[in-house]
């Protein structure tokens, strides 16, 4: 009790003849080193990189400016798209599965890197909401930059 309560165990008295031997005790733990046992360590939130909200001519004009509009690999864009050209998505040269979004009313189109099974459903036509990622491929030991990876992507009515 006393231990909670901050205080010492009062001293019992010694019967006649008896000598008291002094008993060590141990410190009272701080309130830092209670507090220290009762929480969990902290780790650090890990957080998400931002996407930027573009449209599919957008991103294509970027990718098409001088120096890609400033992009760097890394980069994430959230978009929404026209799936076209299906009997192009193919498997290329970088080992890469690819589907093609409808761009600039259909004159051109963006390719976008994605894992084969999610589009097993996907058809000509559909919209797919996309989060993409600006990444770098390699071809006989040259790497570019430029390639957009599909991080997250489903069919959108």
């Amino acid at each position: 009790m006393g231990a909670i309560e901050g205080g010492k165990k009062p001293a019992e008295p010694v019967a006649a003849g008896q000598t008291q031997t002094a008993t060590p005790e141990a410190p009272a733990p701080t309130q830092e080193a209670l507090s220290q046992q009762a929480s969990p360590p902290v780790v650090p939130a890990v957080v998400a990189p931002v996407a930027t909200l573009i449209t599919v001519d957008e991103l294509l004009d970027m990718l098409n400016s001088g120096k890609m509009g400033d992009m760097k690999v890394g980069d994430r864009f959230e978009l929404t798209g026209e799936l076209v050209s299906s009997e192009y998505w193919m498997t290329g040269a970088f080992g890469e599965f690819n589907v093609l979004l409808k761009a600039k009313g259909g004159a051109d189109d963006i390719m976008v890197f994605i894992d084969e099974k999610e589009t097993t459903s996907w058809r000509d036509g559909q919209k797919v909401h996309m989060i993409v990622e600006m990444g770098e491929a390699t071809i006989k030991g040259e790497t570019t930059n430029g390639w957009l990876r599909a991080k997250f992507a489903e069919i959108v009515p």
